[in-house]
């Protein structure tokens, strides 16, 4: 009797789907590090709005003139002196795929927050913290315009 080289069909399948769940494992684990690729880059933008926005002070005094709870107005607004800072923003914004940044601003005072991948969200603010948490949007309160 002749024996038959090659791989039985039942042999084809098990290598197959073997190979399927490797290519799902290796999915699952290059989502996770795309998230925290793009929790890094959020957290580096916002870390870099806190120097542009002294140079936003230094060249108006303020930034706001009056307190705001928004993104769209004070230090947040496009002008020459604050295109990075807007920049910024975008960016963030880009990175989460919303419109989801929190922004707060005094006339000696600024903090913006930003949802991160992993659930939580990252805060910066005038004094220099940069940490886990979020923006203090009531305007009548002490914190206000600082990361909580």
């Amino acid at each position: 009797m002749k024996k038959q080289k090659g791989f039985t069909l039942l042999e084809v399948l098990v290598v197959v789907a073997l190979i399927g769940i490797f290519a799902s494992i290796v999915m699952v684990a290059l989502n996770t590090s795309r998230d925290k690729g793009r929790d890094s880059s959020i957290r580096a933008d916002l870390a870099g709005m806190r120097s542009q926005s002294q140079l936003y002070f230094t060249n108006n005094n303020n930034f706001a003139s009056t307190d705001i709870a928004t993104c769209g107005s004070g230090i947040f607004t496009v002008t020459k002196t604050n295109q990075g800072l807007f920049e910024a923003l975008a960016e963030i914004e880009k990175q989460n795929g919303t419109n989801s940044a929190v922004c707060a601003a005094g006339q000696t005072k600024w903090a913006v927050s930003s949802p991160l991948h992993n659930g939580t969200s990252w805060c910066v603010d005038h004094q220099g913290s940069s940490k886990v948490g979020i923006v203090d949007t009531d305007t009548n309160s002490p914190s206000f315009a600082t990361c909580i």
